[in-house]
């Protein structure tokens, strides 16, 4: 169907009034709108997940993307059908509306106005400078912390294996894409220091093996989470690079490779199985990892929760793996989630059954190929 009005005619108009538009258009966003690039809870009713869902921290009122732990929308275009359940048209049509627009016209705008191009290339390379300038800023703060970090199996780092110890996972032979961190400021969403804690922290790499950014797990000394409202946080990483793709490389990729959504999980795999992990962080971003073309095999060791969301994300990357001419299996705990739990990972698993709790490779294929049989 072609429309009238043009998309690209509406985002180019809406750029730096997306807060407004939304705001009129959508006021179940009010609140994320209020904190604008802070986590607040999920707006939609279907999910409504505390301090999950949050705009574009940087480019918001450029693109009126958003992200939450049930979805990413690039734009307000389709943020606004996610959130009032509008079709594309719908969509369009409203916010051409909010910007002037006559829709019931051939013409595109009911009154063009004169563009000031030597005003908009000047913004242009602001921005461009202004960008540049918070990448060098955030570059030196990773580089900094990382520099300052000790590896898993130094002295100073006993926090950290005390931790993997009470989580049950070996503390030997610990990658070197994990380190601690001996006295890290944590800082809420309001960026307000509240204190200092040890941290593990674990760096996150694109496909090429560019780092991207820290991921954190703040820790007391005793080898305990720190008594903070969210020990696990990922840093902020330059614009330049992309997060979405990237994951923590806990082994080295080879013929085969398993994927995990968290480190701990990744552990556990990797210590019972022998084989290499990668981990993706959350579930959605396990959805778009970016897998080396060496891998033949992916094993995807999803979380079972309740939501289903890492189950339905593992089906996601099974599916683009053989799409590709790869193998790919999805992997989920058989025990059952506890009644009081959000869900149950492979971690748990280790815990309950043992090593021999957890597929191996050999397992995977030999269920691989029962399912190959069976159809």
């Amino acid at each position: 169907m072609e429309f009238k009005i043009k998309a690209e005619d509406v985002k180019r108009d809406a750029e730096g009034r997306w807060g407004s538009i939304l705001l009129r258009l959508a006021p179940a966003l009010g609140p994320a709108l209020e904190r604008a690039g802070k986590h607040v809870q999920c707006p939609h009713p279907a999910h409504g997940g505390k301090g999950d869902f949050r705009l574009f921290k940087r480019n918001f009122e450029q693109t009126g993307g958003a992200i939450c732990t049930c979805g990413a929308w690039a734009d307000g275009i389709s943020l606004l059908m996610w959130i009032n359940g509008w079709d594309f048209k719908t969509a369009l049509y409203e916010i051409a509306e909010e910007l002037g627009y006559d829709v019931d016209s051939d013409q595109p705008r009911a009154v063009a106005p004169k563009v000031d191009l030597a005003r908009l290339e000047a913004e242009r390379k602001k921005k461009e400078a202004e960008e540049a300038e918070r990448n060098k800023r955030v570059r030196a703060v990773l580089n900094r912390i990382w520099r300052e970090s000790f590896p898993a199996d130094s002295p100073i780092s006993e926090p950290l294996r005390l931790y993997l110890a009470r989580r049950g996972l070996a503390t030997t032979q610990l990658p070197p894409t994990l380190r601690l961190h001996p006295n890290l400021a944590y800082h809420d969403e309001d960026q307000n220091l509240i204190g200092y804690w040890p941290a593990l922290v674990a760096m996150v790499q694109t496909l090429d093996g560019k780092p991207v950014t820290l991921h954190r797990i703040y820790l007391t000394r005793d080898g305990r989470k720190a008594p903070v409202e969210e020990p696990k946080k990922l840093m902020p990483y330059p614009s330049d690079v992309p997060l979405i793709g990237s994951a923590i490389r806990l082994g080295a990729a080879g013929a085969s490779l398993g994927i995990s959504e968290g480190i701990e999980t990744g552990l556990a795999v990797m210590q019972s199985t022998g084989l290499p992990i990668w981990v993706t962080i959350t579930a959605k971003l396990m959805e778009s990892v970016h897998i080396p073309e060496m891998v033949k095999m992916l094993c995807i060791y999803a979380d079972k929760d309740r939501s289903q969301t890492g189950r339905n994300s593992a089906a996601i990357l099974v599916q683009r793996m053989w799409q590709e001419g790869r193998q790919a299996c999805g992997l989920l705990p058989t025990n059952a989630i506890p009644e009081a739990g959000k869900g149950i990972d492979w971690l748990d698993v280790l815990n309950i059954k043992g090593p021999q709790g957890i597929p191996n490779l050999t397992r995977v294929q030999q269920l691989l190929k029962k399912a190959t049989v069976g159809k």
